[in-house]
């Protein structure tokens, strides 16, 4: 059963008890408003809330929401600011609205960076009984013929007795009213409209908590998984949780890189179930990335041709989570690293990561420069990177760069440069190698979008590599 909710009560406990103190004064209290914004739009970057100019909120993700803040009631100035790599860039607004008093508002921003918009939710605030959750649905998907019926039942419920939560179907940039159920288990399950069958999603077992307050919306799906959805819920006071389709796999791939281990076989055990996940990977290859069930596994990684693992690595996949796990070292000394790969495209910029995976390379310095600019007068990109360390699949602007690894302090260049393009919507990954055998000179495993291999269309979509 999703802890989704039984997360957001403790925060909820702890703010009831705190807000139920303070200052008294004689004179009435001026009106006031709340709002709320989510971030809804699959291919835009990190966020920004102004409010008359002042920063409210900063670096607000894709699927996140802030709990109600409260302001005085009136007109106010809304702006929406994208975090680019070269700063905040306003993309909506400013917008003066007035702000009813006792009214809470839920702004989602959605659509795709390209058509972006605001859509604005107003509901009377009320207190939410203990026993009670106050559950909203709003359909936040770029897309004008996915039009859904929403339920929300007991567990297992058989649909065809059922009927859509708030007796109607919900379309792009629409939402239903807030409607008081009582706290416990629930299942949610969407189906097109007027339909039973198929469910285009399915939350299996959820716990909905009394007194919470829940915006929950169907956001497009940018992680792992066949379903096209996934659900996003925000409470009252900025709890934020995700709920995947039950089916959802976690994705992890491989990368070879320990320089005198010619080939290797990697197997994954899980339940004390072992089964082969790659055969003869060569040194500096890779695999594409392949579903896993959710759990807990351990990854053995063996010579081509047999004899004792070199070594394992234990890790807890989670659904809608990628990973890539990296063989490095050598024979005598191997070793494993993982990374979180957050592969959402967004349309305002390039993501890079660069992977230590050279033991003989020492602390290095890693330029990104203008190509043909040199790095004698340029700043590292990042510094001090050890053998195993790696960068954050960090935004940068699309362009030509070159690509440059020195000696960590210096500017005797040890890598590079090499050449490297990189667009909007793209991910790429630079993995520094040794030769074959070991030792110099160094070189590169090039990843993601750096090889010639499609994604899903639009590019913003992350599925599966097909080379």
């Amino acid at each position: 059963m999703s802890t989704l909710y039984q997360l957001m009560a403790a925060a909820m406990l702890l703010c009831l008890a705190a807000c139920s103190s303070g200052n008294h004064s004689s004179a009435p209290p001026a009106p006031t408003a709340r709002f709320q914004v989510i971030h809804a739009s699959p291919d835009a970057p990190r966020i920004n809330v102004l409010i008359d100019g002042t920063l409210w909120a900063s670096d607000l993700d894709y699927g996140d929401g802030l709990g109600e803040i409260t302001f005085p009631a009136g007109s106010h100035a809304v702006t929406i600011q994208a975090n680019t790599p070269a700063g905040p860039v306003t993309v909506l607004g400013p917008t003066d609205s007035t702000f009813v008093a006792d009214t809470d508002y839920v702004i989602m921003v959605e659509g795709d960076t390209a058509s972006l918009s605001s859509v604005v939710f107003p509901h009377v605030l009320s207190v939410v009984a203990s026993t009670q959750t106050r559950v909203q649905f709003l359909h936040a998907i770029p897309c004008v013929e996915c039009v859904a019926d929403i339920y929300l039942t007991a567990p297992n419920a058989d649909l065809a007795t059922s009927t859509p939560f708030g007796g109607g179907s919900v379309s792009y940039q629409s939402g239903l009213d807030p409607i008081d159920v009582l706290a416990g288990t629930y299942q949610i399950r969407l189906t097109p409209t007027g339909q039973k069958t198929p469910v285009i999603f399915d939350s299996g077992p959820i716990t909905l908590v009394g007194g919470a307050d829940l915006v929950i919306t169907a956001l497009q799906n940018t992680v792992p998984g066949s379903s096209e959805v996934v659900l996003t819920a925000v409470d009252a006071w900025g709890n934020n949780g995700r709920l995947y389709d039950i089916n959802t796999p976690a994705n992890v791939r491989f990368v070879h890189d320990a320089a005198n281990v010619s080939a290797l076989d990697i197997a994954a055990t899980v339940s004390s179930v072992t089964t082969p996940v790659a055969t003869g990977l060569p040194f500096g290859g890779f695999t594409n990335y392949g579903a896993f069930a959710p759990g807990d596994y351990s990854f053995a990684f063996t010579p081509t041709g047999g004899g004792t693992p070199l070594g394992t690595k234990a890790l807890s996949l989670w659904a809608g989570k990628e990973r890539t796990i990296y063989a490095l070292g050598t024979l005598a000394s191997f070793v494993t690293e993982a990374t979180w790969d957050n592969r959402r495209r967004l349309a305002t910029a390039a993501k890079l990561r660069i992977v230590d995976g050279s033991p003989t390379s020492g602390s290095v310095d890693i330029y990104l420069t203008a190509q043909g600019a040199g790095v004698a007068s340029a700043t590292p990109w990042y510094s001090g990177v050890v053998f195993e360390d790696f960068t954050a699949l960090q935004q940068i602007a699309a362009g030509a760069y070159d690509l440059t690894v020195t000696s960590a302090g210096t500017k005797t260049v040890v890598l590079g440069p090499v050449p490297l393009t990189v667009s909007n919507f793209g991910i790429y990954t630079v993995v520094i190698k040794d030769t074959v055998g070991g030792g110099a000179p160094l070189g590169m495993v090039l990843l993601d979008d750096f090889q010639s291999c499609l994604y899903g269309s639009p590019p913003r979509l992350i599925h599966a590599l097909v080379c």
